[in-house]
């Protein structure tokens, strides 16, 4: 199988927006992306591409996954974070290795010169948590707080 990561073009928005709907339905607990969301999200990263990037995997030159990073700096760090705010395999590209390779490739090239990177699952995504856990993820002793600006109604 031929592997390869690649940023995201904007020809890829409907399907990035079918896998993060899709993504959010198999793993419930935040908002679910609308397509304007996507669509302002795709803008920034294009608009900024310091603040992040959606990476498309592709398995035999079909559209695999994605994985969404934003950056930041760290005082605590003292550098760059990459956060995975998103990750996503299809179902059909599962148990083939592509999550792995993916999270190993992200490790060797230290992205924007990252000195750590961070992620978060739901605590009932055992699946998620094995395989973060497998390539060297370790569970923060911290808890995730969020202050919501004019929270969307559902």
């Amino acid at each position: 199988m031929k592997i390869n990561y690649r940023p995201f073009r904007i020809s890829d928005t409907a399907e990035i927006t079918a896998m993060m709907k899709a993504l959010c339905h198999e793993d419930p607990g935040g908002h679910i992306p609308t397509d304007a969301k996507v669509r302002r999200t795709l803008t920034e990263f294009r608009r900024y591409p310091d603040k992040g990037t959606i990476f498309l995997i592709e398995a035999d030159a079909k559209i695999a996954g994605y994985c969404l990073v934003m950056y930041y700096w760290s005082n605590e760090f003292g550098g760059n974070v990459l956060n995975i705010d998103e990750f996503y395999v299809k179902p059909a590209w599962r148990g083939r290795g592509l999550g792995t390779e993916f999270l190993q490739y992200l490790i060797a090239n230290r992205i924007n010169d990252c000195v750590a990177m961070e992620l978060e699952t739901m605590p009932d995504n055992e699946r998620a948590r094995r395989l973060y856990e497998r390539v060297g993820f370790k569970l923060s002793d911290r808890k995730h707080y969020v202050y919501e600006f004019n929270p969307e109604k559902e």
